[in-house]
């Protein structure tokens, strides 16, 4: 399933939801160029269906590009908070689940994800891609 038919489905349930508006190609690409950053394609179509929020709340807080997130990509990402575990470099720090789990996307070809366990330091648990993610987050909660 594709980002844009997952975001569908999320809109069912905008009672539990905190969602923030998309933010355009446009907002995605200046990000990039000031941070020195390529995101994955499916990170990109996520931002453009919603630019950071809260899935399920109380749940998992995704972290956007724009002024309205309480954390965005690049605080998440900086040298301190990333300091704190042992977070591989190519893993981009993109969710914090809401007991204290960060959500990674491996930046390198394969764009899985990764939730890391902040306790342990360490892997907990993976899926192949964003959208597999995603997907398993709408059935948990269904």
């Amino acid at each position: 399933m594709v980002i844009a038919e997952l975001y569908k489905q999320l809109q069912q349930y905008k009672t539990v939801m905190e969602l923030n508006n998309g933010c355009t190609e446009n907002v995605i690409q200046l990000f990039q160029q000031q941070n020195n950053i390529r995101l994955p394609r499916p990170l990109i179509e996520l931002l453009m269906c919603f630019d950071g929020g809260e899935l399920f709340v109380p749940g998992t807080i995704i972290f956007g590009i724009g002024e309205s997130n309480k954390v965005d990509l690049k605080t998440a990402n900086s040298k301190k908070k990333r300091s704190v575990f042992k977070i591989p470099n190519n893993y981009l720090i993109f969710a914090k689940v809401n007991y204290g789990d960060l959500l990674c996307i491996n930046l390198n070809e394969e764009h899985e994800v990764i939730q890391w366990d902040h306790e342990l330091d360490e892997e907990f648990c993976k899926w192949e891609s964003l959208e597999e993610w995603l997907e398993d987050s709408i059935n948990n909660y269904e």
